[in-house]
C-alpha cells in the first residue's frame, strides 16, 4: 500500500524579489531622474569654477592695491600711464586663463593732492565673454584716504 504525499503549500503565498518587468521599469524612472538631473550638476561645477576665479582675480587686485599703499606719493605719481593702454602698470595674471591687469593712476582731487589707484583684472570666460574685478584705493601726499 502507498502512502498518499500531501501537497505542500504555502500559507502566506508571497513572492519574493522583483520581475523582470519590476526591474525594467525601476531603472528607466532612475536613468529618467538621472538625466534630468545631470545638467545642474555640470552647470553648479561650471558656476563654482568661475567664482574661484573671481576670488583668485579680487584676491591679486587686493594684494597689488596694497603694493601701491605701501608707495610714497612720489613714487606714484612717477608712475607714468603707458600711452597706448593708458594703465600705469600692466601684468600677467597666471593664476587664471588668459587673465591680465591693469593698473590705472588718475587724479581725484587736484587742490587736496590725492590720486586714485584702480585695479582691474580681467579674463576670458565661455564663448569669449570677458570677466573682470576691480578694486580701488585713494593715496594722498599725507597717506591714504578711505
Amino acid at each position: 500500500m502507498t502512502i498518499p504525499k500531501k501537497k505542500v503549500t504555502n500559507i502566506n503565498n508571497h513572492k519574493y524579489g522583483f520581475t523582470l518587468v519590476e526591474t525594467i521599469v525601476a531603472t528607466t524612472l532612475i536613468a529618467a531622474i538621472a538625466i534630468g538631473i545631470l545638467p545642474l550638476f555640470i552647470n553648479s561645477i561650471s558656476i563654482n569654477a568661475e567664482v574661484k576665479r573671481k576670488q583668485i582675480a579680487l584676491t591679486i587686485a587686493e594684494n597689488k592695491i596694497e603694493e601701491y599703499r605701501a608707495k610714497t606719493y612720489s613714487e606714484i605719481i612717477a608712475a607714468q600711464p603707458n600711452p597706448e593702454t593708458n594703465a600705469a602698470e600692466t601684468f600677467p595674471v597666471i593664476n587664471i586663463p588668459q587673465g591680465n591687469g591693469r593698473v590705472y593712476i588718475t587724479d581725484y582731487d587736484l587742490e587736496e593732492k590725492i590720486k586714485k589707484v584702480k585695479i582691474i583684472i580681467t579674463w576670458q570666460y565661455k564663448n569669449n565673454t570677458t570677466n573682470q574685478v576691480d578694486t580701488s584705493t585713494l593715496i594722498g601726499e599725507n597717506g591714504l584716504h578711505e
